[in-house]
This record gives C-alpha cells, sequence and structure tokens, in this order.
C-alpha cells in the first residue's frame, strides 16, 4: 500500500507501491479523487513510484493509485502532506 508522509517545502517527496496482476494491469493515479496524467511517476519491475522533488503545500493532497485488469479491480490511497518553511 501507499503510505502516507509528511515532508517540508522543497524536500523530496517519494510515494511508492507494489502493483502485479495477470494481465498486466492498467495503472491511474488520482488526485483528491480526480484523475491526474501528469503524474512524475516511474515503474521498474512492478514498483510504481511518486516522486517530487520540490513540493509546495499546495501539493498537499490524498493520492490514490487504481489497478485494473480483467480480474478486478485494487487501490491504495495516502495522504501527502506537506508543510510550508519555517
Amino acid at each position: 500500500p501507499l503510505k502516507s508522509i509528511i515532508v517540508r517545502e522543497d524536500e523530496v517527496a517519494i510515494m511508492t507501491t507494489f502493483i502485479v496482476g495477470n494481465p498486466k494491469p492498467k495503472i491511474e493515479w488520482f488526485r483528491n479523487g480526480k484523475p491526474v496524467k501528469d503524474l512524475p511517476v516511474t515503474e521498474d519491475k512492478n514498483v510504481y513510484t511518486f516522486m517530487l522533488p520540490n513540493p509546495k503545500p499546495d501539493d498537499s493532497a490524498e493520492y490514490t493509485v487504481k489497478a485494473k485488469n480483467p480480474h478486478g479491480t485494487a487501490e491504495t490511497s495516502a495522504t501527502l502532506t506537506v508543510e510550508g518553511k519555517m
């Protein structure tokens, strides 16, 4: 599952999840329940990583990953909290 994290503004925010299925599932990412296509997500051997190198407080949200194939759907969600500079 994704794990909720708290980072400070301008630190690196990383969320990772392992997704496997046969056939390989279609992966969709959501931010506060709305689909997003431009998240910086990488995939390496079924490990999907979302990384924001310079997050801002506006990036704080609930992020969800949905995996779907003909056998079903699975999803995991977590909250990214970006604290402002002190």
